[in-house]
């Protein structure tokens, strides 16, 4: 096991009679990883099963000004020490809108930009124009059609946001920036192509429905296999695989049914195909609703 941990993590694998091995690794062929130690110097191991799970990063802002301001991630806001006074957030999915409230019921000004005609696109339009409304009664400003086009500095350290719509240029300006556009795998240090290890457009890795890769023996869990990114995705991943490795079953994620969950408030939980994509199959839907 190749992985950075907590000392509590760590103390507990050592009890389970597992090595930790701290460093960064790569393949260097379909069986075969060398591990850039931590403490210096490299480390080569080979194995008959491998399991890659590198997980995701939060993908890099790139419009005009963004190396030279400060942009916040996912992670980097959790370590503000001051509250932001007006906190300006690029992307209007599942991250930049709990994060928009959250920050909003703090006490922060709350302005969130989103490129799509509304927030959370995959969404049903009544869902998604509902919590539209509830973040602007909650004081969000929330712009949608709106593409983010450069950044730079303003006076008092403060960052200017230029932005396209239809009606033309206009600026916003805060004091914070967020960006919440997405993430992307973290695959390209594994040098996956040493071991044969196939990749899909988007770089996740392309595995089959028993989360094994293109080589045998080479298995994918969570985010870094593309998909949906939830912590319960992740540990049903390692549910079949512990079935499969373990257990010598045969079970797979075909017709896995996967819960969507939003921490706002109120909470979003779904499960299954939305309305619009019932409606796209022709099947019979029947809606219900309560205010």
């Amino acid at each position: 096991m190749v992985a950075g941990a907590g000392e509590n993590y760590a103390s507990r694998l050592t009890q389970e009679g597992l090595d930790l091995i701290r460093g960064e690794a790569h393949f260097a062929g379909p069986k075969t990883v060398e591990v850039a130690l931590r403490d210096g110097g490299t480390r080569g191991i080979t194995a008959p099963v491998i399991v890659i799970d590198t997980g995701t990063r939060p993908k890099p802002l790139a419009i005009s000004g963004a190396q030279k301001v400060p942009v916040l991630d996912s992670t980097s806001i959790m370590e503000l020490g001051t509250l932001p006074e007006h906190l300006v957030i690029l992307g209007g999915g599942y991250i930049g809108l709990e994060f928009g409230q959250m920050f909003r019921r703090f006490g922060s000004e709350v302005t969130i930009v989103q490129t799509g005609p509304r927030p959370m696109m995959r969404e049903d339009y009544d869902v998604s124009d509902g919590f539209a409304a509830i973040l602007r009664d909650d004081g969000i400003t929330v712009l949608t059609s709106a593409t983010p086009d450069r950044v730079e500095e303003a006076d008092g350290g403060r960052v200017r946001l230029t932005i396209r719509t239809s009606d033309g240029a206009r600026q916003v300006e805060g004091s914070h920036l967020l960006s919440a556009i997405g993430r992307i795998p973290n695959t390209e240090a594994l040098a996956p192509a040493a071991a044969g290890i196939r990749l899909r457009d988007n770089g996740s890795i392309d595995v089959d429905d028993y989360l094994e890769t293109s080589v045998p023996g080479v298995y994918a869990m969570g985010g870094v296999k593309g998909g949906s990114a939830f912590t319960h995705l992740s540990y049903d991943d390692y549910r079949i695989l512990h079935a499969n490795l373990l257990g010598g079953e045969k079970a797979g994620t075909r017709d896995r049914i996967v819960p969507y969950t939003m921490f706002i408030d109120p909470q979003l939980g779904r499960v299954g195909m939305t309305e619009r994509q019932a409606r796209e199959q022709n099947r019979a839907v029947r809606v219900a609703s309560c205010r």
